[in-house]
């Protein structure tokens, strides 16, 4: 279930990252466990990705977040938009 849309016009991947951990920092009080991120194929997601621990290039597509992983996705319908 989505939990969270940000606008992200002008965002670093740095601040990104950070309200990224917020939100899960916040959900995980509530005791909701996040299990995916989803992003578009945007220049800065792909760096937030990086900075939170992910390397598409070697299949490391998840981050560690206390003792478990959340995988971080690009979502479809987008990426088939940029293949158009």
């Amino acid at each position: 279930m989505p939990v969270s849309f940000h606008l992200t016009r002008g965002v670093t991947a740095d601040q990104q990252k950070t309200l990224i951990m917020a939100a899960i920092d916040a959900l995980q009080e509530q005791n909701i466990h996040v299990r995916v991120v989803t992003f578009d194929g945007a220049a800065t997601n792909m760096s937030t990705a990086k900075k939170l621990g992910c390397d598409y290039e070697h299949d490391v597509y998840y981050f560690q977040y206390e003792n478990r992983q959340i995988y971080v996705t690009l979502d479809a319908c987008h990426m088939l938009k940029v293949l158009r």
